[in-house]
């Protein structure tokens, strides 16, 4: 074969290459067009090369809102001044059909500079992800979301009565806690003693066991939400405090025998219940509050890689236990302005759901990224991922996907990160594959108003 037979032609591999790229001069003219990104946005290479970007790709005209052109003309002319690549959070970017007519898109761009040996910007490589069809079906479940709004209204009265409840049942869990550790400290209490607490502490959790089911009783048929609080209650509720009372029937009968190794195994059996029954009350109260919009929001500027580093070492208690590693990679600017305290809550939700449902020795990603148009926090692990048919409910409160019956959960985590993010002004997605794990984004300003100060 000649030397010309042996030449790679890398005008063709850059064609027929699979992923959606355009080739810019730093004047934004368009000087290379691949076939898959001339396929998604309906154009011909022959008849857009040489053109300016914004004459080819112009913003929607019935589209009052459209600020595609600004906010990618802002990210070139960073790229252009910086030299560096520049990540764009998701866009709204109508494309102009053939018979003239705009068809609504989604995209998700990459911009990235060439360089000479001048350390010039010679090139822009334009990449693109057509996520049009995440979006929608985004918007679908919003719509979803949206009807179920006037269930809740209805739902106001019973959660009133759920709250008291909760609180009475946490303020005995708390009782009950209490109590048996400091007889566990002491180990002096003698037969009678023990045996007068076990029965003081057993007819106490009955008693408000039998008020809290007696009342939703009363209130069973009003709603559908009801029902799922019935049903998950009796299922969570039985199994802590039946450990609880024959972990503490053992606790007498090892405390006669002087079996100290039997009884404090029984002991943290004990704790380990109440610490259930604890979470599952949070969950009920930070449900309740939201509800009743009562969180308070607070405002701080602060730096988010700094910040999330101070969250991976809070949850570091959650993934030691499995063996896990959290790896934390931060891109673009850093500064931003929003409620520490939220933020906080919704990482802490997303990091225990990616250690609950993957194996040990995992590890699970948090990639963050920062620019003028916004913030983005990505939680990835390699876990079970969510079956198909269970995505659409995902932020269903109560509802819990059908691969997790052996993992403890209220089916309330979810539904209270979206809550969370709404106040911030900002939302929540994922994208996840049965077996192959699961990747939460949470999106929201960089600064309150959107507003640099």
């Amino acid at each position: 074969m000649d030397n010309k037979g042996s030449k790679i032609d890398f005008k063709v591999l850059f064609e027929s290459a699979p992923g959606l790229y355009l080739v810019l001069s730093p004047e934004l003219v368009i000087v290379g067009v691949n076939d898959a990104y001339a396929k998604a946005t309906m154009t011909k290479r022959e008849e857009i090369t040489g053109r300016h970007l914004f004459d080819v790709f112009p913003d929607n005209p019935d589209d009052h809102a459209a600020d595609g052109v600004s906010n990618l003309r802002s990210s070139l002319n960073s790229v252009l001044k910086n030299k560096i690549a520049h990540t764009m959070a998701v866009q709204k970017y109508d494309i102009r059909r053939p018979d003239g007519a705009f068809e609504e898109r989604y995209w998700s761009p990459l911009n990235t500079p060439v360089l000479s040996y001048k350390n010039e910007v010679v090139y822009i490589i334009h990449r693109v992800e057509d996520v049009t069809d995440f979006i929608r079906l985004q918007k679908e479940q919003y719509l979803k979301e949206k009807i179920a709004d006037e269930l809740r209204e209805r739902s106001r009265e019973m959660e009133i009565e759920i709250y008291k409840r909760s609180q009475e049942i946490q303020k005995l869990n708390e009782e009950l806690e209490l109590k048996v550790m400091e007889r566990t400290v002491e180990l002096e209490l003698s037969k009678e003693e023990l045996k007068k607490l076990n029965l003081g502490l057993e007819e106490k959790i009955k008693e408000r066991t039998l008020k809290l089911t007696n009342a939703l009783e009363r209130e069973k048929g009003i709603n559908e939400m009801k029902s799922h609080f019935v049903s998950m209650a009796s299922h969570e509720f039985r199994t802590p405090l039946a450990t609880i009372l024959s972990s503490l029937a053992l606790v007498k009968k090892y405390n006669e025998s002087d079996q100290q190794e039997n009884r404090l195994k029984h002991i943290n059996r004990i704790h380990s219940s109440v610490k259930n029954l604890t979470d599952i009350l949070g969950d009920f109260l930070s449900l309740s509050q939201l509800e009743k919009g009562i969180v308070e929001v607070d405002n701080d500027i602060f730096s988010l890689n700094d910040f999330i580093g101070t969250v991976v070492e809070e949850a570091d208690g959650l993934t030691s236990k499995k063996n896990q590693q959290i790896i934390h990679e931060h891109y673009g600017e850093d500064k931003i302005e929003n409620s520490k305290k939220i933020l906080k809550n919704v990482l802490l939700n997303l990091l225990s759901n990616a250690s609950k449902y993957s194996s040990e020795g995992e590890k699970i990603h948090i990639i963050s990224s920062v620019n003028n148009q916004g913030v983005s926090i990505i939680v990835k692990d390699h876990g079970i991922g969510i079956p198909e048919e269970d995505q659409q409910k995902l932020f269903t409160e109560f509802f819990r996907a059908s691969n997790v019956e052996n993992v403890q959960g209220t089916g309330l985590g979810l539904s209270i990160v979206k809550k969370y993010m709404e106040l911030v002004d900002g939302n929540i997605n994922f994208f996840s594959k049965p077996y192959e794990g699961t990747a939460f984004t949470v999106e929201f300003p960089r600064y309150k108003a959107n507003l640099v100060p």
